[in-house]
């Protein structure tokens, strides 16, 4: 396995063919590590759009629980996968109970990419994996599933994206 310095590193590396920044690979029919590609790319790029990460969930099936009082929406996916959004943008969270925080960021890698975007290590004492987009976009974070998440876990993962917010 690889350590998280070395999926950091990873982060910087711009693929070739980047994903149109208007569109995430599909959520319908995706499974396993490409479901959570798929899922991470729908944060990725719509998560700041207001509902539409939750609209391209609910679209390919996933099940949504939407609390307009708090602002936010819980979604259930296949394959035990879960996703959480402000109904406002600014957050997207997606969690997996069958994906270690290891493999997770590698596949976030990938996605980030495949976007033709750069990350840039924010990867503190802590240890948590933590990035920002080169030139704007979201932050974000690599760390277990859950309540109350740890840095690392074989067995779960939750990536979380976070854009800045005005006050």
């Amino acid at each position: 396995m690889r350590s998280l310095r070395s999926t950091a590193l990873m982060l910087g590396t711009v693929l070739a063919m980047p994903l149109a920044a208007e569109t995430a690979p599909p959520l319908t029919g995706a499974t396993g590590e490409e479901l959570l590609k798929a899922a991470y790319a729908t944060c990725l790029l719509l998560g700041a759009a207001g509902n539409a990460a939750t609209e391209a969930f609910v679209a390919a099936g996933w099940e949504a629980v939407t609390n307009d009082e708090a602002g936010y929406s819980g979604l259930t996916g296949p394959d035990e996968t879960y996703a959480m959004t402000w109904t406002d943008g600014g957050y997207c969270l997606v969690q997996s109970e069958t994906i270690g925080t290891d493999r997770a960021g590698e596949l976030l890698a990938e996605v980030i990419a495949a976007t033709g975007k750069t990350a840039v290590d924010l990867t503190g004492e802590d240890g948590c994996l933590s990035f920002a987009l080169a030139g704007g976009g979201p932050g974000a974070e690599v760390t277990s599933s859950g309540n109350d998440p740890v840095c690392r876990s074989a067995d779960n993962s939750g990536v979380s994206f976070m854009w800045a917010q005005s006050e």
